[in-house]
């Protein structure tokens, strides 16, 4: 299944988002010399919650900013009647021009899991698209629009159109 979802964040989400993580000089994002192993897309990051098979056994989700994270999800898996069972990963995501087209096809894990992204911004490059490779070999656009979450669950390899202007934010959430 695959569907896009607007409206269904609160408004302690949107100022969560607004005044914590985009307008904030408290949250720190990391340059990342690639998007994923097959690609040289310069981005920056913040993990919120590693990957579930980059963790350690005795891991703690400790984020300062955790129970806000999850509202956004719980928000989304009420308006949207998709359970939640266990979070897998969450991560913030700014692509930019940084010379090249697009990001590497993947997939965020090698097994079965489900996705969430959230556009946190209006891309002023309405083409920096989501892009899900189907299984029949078509693909998929998705457009980038403030606060409008994307959501698969089918293992399928997705990539991303950098932006020639401006920059791409997202919130990525991938769980069981």
């Amino acid at each position: 299944m695959i569907f896009e979802i607007e409206n269904f964040l609160s408004k302690q989400n949107i100022d969560f988002i607004e005044n914590k993580i985009l307008f904030s000089q408290y949250f720190p994002f990391y340059l990342k010399q690639q998007t994923v192993s097959t690609d040289k897309v310069k981005n920056f990051q913040h993990v919120v919650l590693a990957r579930e098979e980059m963790r350690e056994k005795d891991y703690i989700f400790n984020h300062p900013y955790a129970e806000n994270f999850v509202s956004i999800l719980k928000n989304f898996s009420s308006n949207s009647n998709i359970i939640v069972n266990k979070i897998l990963r969450i991560a913030i995501n700014i692509t930019y021009n940084c010379g090249i087209e697009n990001s590497g096809p993947h997939k965020d894990h090698d097994f079965e899991h489900k996705q969430l992204i959230i556009y946190l911004n209006d891309c002023l490059d309405k083409t920096a698209n989501t892009v899900i490779m189907r299984n029949d070999n078509s693909l998929l656009k998705i457009k980038p629009k403030k606060y409008k979450g994307l959501y698969f669950d089918e293992n399928l390899d997705h990539y991303i159109e950098l932006p020639k202007v401006g920059e791409r934010i997202i919130m990525v959430f991938t769980f069981l």
